[in-house]
């Protein structure tokens, strides 16, 4: 599995298939996080995401912030086991 592409859009895909999961500390939460932020892929994305509704008429400043605090979490963890790596 080293050295492979990965591929797909699913952040909790990509986590679960890493080859190395030991290195990522606190997996589970890796995990967690990775499954919150796929639930805005296609619903933000896609004007059909939503039936009947908008993004501004679903999601909240609240659920904003919640996904960056969680994309920031996992952009630090990835920046430290890259520094790790080298």
């Amino acid at each position: 599995m080293l050295g492979e592409d990965p591929w797909g859009h699913s952040i909790q895909k990509l986590i679960q298939d890493f080859p190395r999961k030991e290195l990522l500390e606190e997996y589970d939460l890796w995990v967690q996080f990775a499954a919150h932020l796929d639930k805005f892929y296609i619903p933000t994305c896609y004007p059909s995401g939503l039936p009947d509704l908008t993004p501004g008429q679903v999601y909240r400043l609240e659920d904003a912030q919640q996904a960056i605090e969680k994309a920031e979490y996992l952009i630090k963890q990835s920046e430290r086991l890259l520094e790790r790596a080298a």
